[in-house]
């Protein structure tokens, strides 16, 4: 039986469900490690920045037992993001494009999904790096110890990520197996759609500093490979 989509806070579950909202998302991708028809989610462990890992990695303790996180070893994520271009973003990402993402699909692909994930999506909230650190999960949340016996809760914490990074204004696509028998660690999963790669990303960003050798490259790839036509590449 499939379920809903869980929207975090209020302003992301306008952004996806009120039509009247204009405002678009977008994902950076490197065009060399596109795979298409399909969408990869990443298990957060593999992350670089050790502040976002941090929650995965630790260990609570409630009610005088010591846990590991929730969804370890069956939590993965999409992030994507309402701004466009930046510059500092697509070094951090390492990628000369930013595709401009259809709400509408993205949302049908993820429903076709949730018989397999349970779907939340919500915005990143930026903290220090030592509120990150030294706080507990509890204060960073402003949440009951009672909250922890909620998935939610746990989903939470990996929608906190160090102020520095506050010019991507994130918004995360995350997906927890339901199906917890046998999780082995893998470094993310891929989710499959029939759609045709332009269905799902209409436009297409390019940096304006890339060279002019890979520039030509990289149209070239999104004319011939992904079958964009010039008035969709900006």
């Amino acid at each position: 039986m499939n379920k809903q989509i869980t929207y975090l806070d209020d302003d992301t579950k306008d952004l996806f469900l009120n039509k009247v909202n204009e405002q678009s998302i977008y994902r950076y991708m490197s065009i060399d490690k596109i795979e298409l028809n399909k969408l990869w989610f990443a298990n957060p462990k593999i992350w670089n920045d050790p502040f976002e890992k941090l929650f995965i990695d630790s260990t609570y303790k409630f009610n005088g037992q010591k846990l590991n996180y929730m969804f370890k070893n069956r939590i993965y994520c999409m992030c994507i993001t309402t701004s466009k271009y930046s510059e500092a973003a697509l070094k951090v990402y390492e990628s000369e494009v930013q595709f401009e993402i259809s709400k509408s699909n993205l949302l049908e692909v993820l429903k076709n999904n949730t018989s397999k994930y349970d779907i939340y999506i919500g915005k990143v909230q930026y903290k220090r790096g030592s509120e990150l650190s030294r706080s507990s999960p509890l204060k960073l949340l402003n949440l009951a110890k009672n909250d922890f016996n909620y998935p939610e809760a746990w989903i939470r914490l990996l929608l906190l990520k160090r102020k520095d990074f506050s010019y991507e204004n994130e918004i995360r696509i995350i997906l927890v197996e339901r199906d917890n028998k046998f999780c082995e660690e893998k470094h993310g999963i891929n989710l499959k759609y029939d759609l045709d790669f332009t269905q799902l990303f209409p436009r297409v960003i390019s940096a304006p500093d890339i060279k002019r050798d890979r520039e030509v490259d990289v149209i070239n790839t999104l004319l011939n490979k992904f079958f964009y036509s010039d008035e969709m590449i900006e």
